[in-house]
């Protein structure tokens, strides 16, 4: 009896609660294709460090889970709303508080099932899709295939059903509170408009105004600024703008009624009055909430710009981190590299390699030294054009952000003086090609280059060698390398001659790519599934928010048809009342959005080879996100219109 009532409700009902199965399966088509992506035997085997992608995920999905139950409970009170004169039928029949419980709950079950099933099936469509673009990420071949796997099923089924406790629990307790007369009754209670935003707040809405444009100075103050206060500008600009936030919307309503009312001409024609008072009275009863909803857009918006930007700043920049295919660096003077390139080349065709010196000197105990041959030669191995250098000239190699400090460096002291010899600058002074100045070439970001015979009379200071490779070395020749290197050195540490303590490194590029982008790739992929999250809260909120005031919406809207407003007039009229609701939240996380991205553009554009690739990636944020709330926009209006215009439906 049970089973068939409770199909006979869901045929019934599932029209009008679209939204809300339609939130669960996108949840649940989340859930199992990125525990499918973190878990996929391809994904496992592209780096050493893959598997704390695989626990960032499964931690992010209990997260999701227990926001998702949060929006799926706020959903049930709506749809007990619906649905009280039917239960309190139910009462009036005698059946039991607890079986009305059983009722709903095997509605939602049976709901819930069909959703995982649907949810399951699109996942493993999608996690397919996100693999190959790994993938082709690690410059991996990859070949599209849907696989429905046991780990992310199982923990699918784990996080839906916690999801189903969490909000199975607070439909009960909102079902067992209930009594006869407000189930009866409850839909045609007045909501009367909160009194308590007075004229007088306006005061804070300007404050809040004044605070955001200091909030933003002060991100861009504390970017830029190289003290130790950074972070305490970056907090006081956090919690500016989040209290601006916070306090518009608090206050907006009263605002924007007062600065309307002003505007007699526009605000009697037509049912523009109307409209205005709907959305006041809407913002008045809800404005903490749309608060949040706002911060929360500003979250959502956020992450999915800084996930999608420092994967894709990564990329443009990988050259800039790991430009060699092999490097060895060993910071003491020793002889050769013989026995590591013995060992490379047994492993790998070598193309070119470079056996050089960094020096230093009592006059420029700062500047790490490189001979200018050595430079020409590492130059050659990137396809750089050689620099030619008298033999009284030098020039300094640096990071483009230093090109500025360096140039003031040579102005104010031009000539510099290296064991009897003066030096001037070359005609190009500096030199800002992405030839790694941190690790191998230099020290800091910067090298001063010099004439061969200048560095005969230097002590040496550190040992460097530089191997191309024809195919690139493959990433498990770093270890073994490692071992190669440290056997080398072991005769010198046990005769004393080299320190137990000298620092030694082996870079292999490929291996260097694959781990460094397993951390982007992490970042990422997490970055983008929070920020997804975020958006499905923030439109199922919007969404059910419209719902809970469809029904007595219905009996504003019916006194309008009486008065002789045309049904389609009434039916723009909702439209316009409810884009409202949805375009307002988003105008000051955009503000925020655009203001961050163009200061951090305008801070990092001489670090990115791709000087736009903020404000790039922050416009496919937007656009990502966009299509997300304008679904729900879209499917809201639907379900909105069924119910608060359903008498005046043809």
């Amino acid at each position: 009896m049970y089973v068939k009532l409770a199909i006979r409700n869901i045929k019934r009902s599932i029209v009008n609660y679209i939204t809300y199965y339609i939130t669960i399966i996108i949840a649940i088509t989340l859930m199992y294709s990125f525990t499918a992506l973190a878990s996929s035997k391809d994904i496992m085997s592209l780096s050493d460090t893959m598997p704390v992608f695989k626990n960032s995920i499964i931690l992010l999905t209990f997260f999701a889970s227990i926001i998702i139950a949060f929006v799926i409970g706020y959903a049930a009170d709506f749809m007990i709303g619906q649905r009280e004169k039917e239960f309190s039928v139910y009462k009036i029949m005698g059946m039991e508080q607890k079986n009305i419980n059983r009722l709903f709950y095997l509605e939602n079950i049976m709901l819930f099932i069909l959703a995982m099933s649907i949810g399951v099936v699109l996942g493993a469509l999608f996690a397919g899709g996100m693999t190959s673009y790994v993938m082709s990420i690690f410059h991996s071949t990859h070949q599209y295939s849907v696989n429905l796997s046991g780990f992310p099923i199982f923990y699918t089924i784990i996080f839906s059903i916690l999801m189903q406790i969490i909000s199975t629990i607070r439909i009960i307790r909102n079902l067992t509170r209930k009594k006869i007369i407000d189930l009866m009754y409850g839909s045609q209670k007045n909501e009367e408009a909160s009194k308590k935003y007075l004229i007088k707040q306006k005061k804070m809405f300007f404050i809040a105004l004044v605070l955001f444009p200091l909030g933003i100075w002060f991100v861009w103050y504390g970017l830029v600024c190289s003290s130790q206060m950074a972070w305490i500008y970056l907090a006081i600009a956090t919690i500016c703008i989040l209290f601006s936030i916070l306090q518009v919307y608090r206050y907006f309503p009263v605002v924007l009624t007062a600065s309307l009312n002003k505007v007699e001409k526009w605000k009697f024609k037509g049912t523009n009055l109307f409209l205005v008072r709907q959305f006041s009275s809407r913002f008045n009863s809800t404005g903490k909430i749309m608060a949040v909803i706002a911060v929360l857009l500003t979250l959502a918006m956020s992450t999915i710009a800084g996930g999608l930007f420092m994967g894709a700043s990564y990329t443009v920049n990988i050259e800039n981190f790991a430009p060699y295919d092999i490097a060895i660096k060993i910071d003491a003077d020793i002889e050769s590299f013989e026995k590591e390139l013995t060992y490379i080349k047994k492993q790998v065709d070598v193309k070119d390699y470079v056996d050089y010196k960094l020096y230093e000197t009592a006059e420029l105990p700062e500047l790490p030294i490189l001979a200018i041959s050595d430079y020409n030669h590492i130059r050659k191995q990137l396809n750089l054009k050689p620099v030619n250098l008298k033999d009284n000239e030098y020039i300094v190699h640096c990071e483009e952000i230093y090109t500025k400090e360096m140039l003031d460096k040579i102005n104010e002291q031009p000539t510099i003086r290296i064991v009897n010899n003066n030096l001037l600058p070359a005609v190009t002074a500096v030199y800002t090609e992405g030839i790694e100045q941190y690790w191998m070439v230099g020290s800091n970001g910067y090298a001063l280059v010099v004439p061969d015979k200048v560095v005969k009379g230097l002590s040496t200071q550190k040992s460097r060698l530089i191997v191309s490779t024809n195919p690139a070395a493959p990433k498990e020749m770093k270890k073994e390398l490692y071992t190669v290197v440290s056997e080398h050195l072991k005769p010198y540490i046990i005769e004393g001659t080299l320190s137990q303590h000298t620092t030694i490194g082996v870079l292999v590029k490929t291996w260097t790519v694959a781990n460094s982008l397993t951390g982007y790739t992490i970042t990422s992929f997490c970055c983008l599934y929070l920020g997804i999250i975020f958006t499905i809260l923030v439109g199922a909120l919007l969404a059910f928010q419209q719902m809970a005031v469809a029904e007595s919406n219905n009996k504003k809207y019916t006194i309008l048809y009486k008065f002789g407003v045309p049904w389609k007039q009434i039916s723009w009229l909702a439209f316009k009342e409810m884009l409202l609701f949805f375009l307002t939240p988003i105008l000051m996380p955009f503000i925020v959005i655009f203001s961050l991205a163009g200061i951090l553009n305008r801070i990092l554009r001489e670090q990115m080879l791709d000087i736009n690739i903020i404000l790039k990636y922050t416009g496919l944020a937007v656009a990502i996100f966009m299509v997300i709330y304008i679904f729900y926009f879209v499917i809201t209006f639907y379900t909105y219109k069924r119910i608060a215009l359903q008498q005046h439906r043809r």
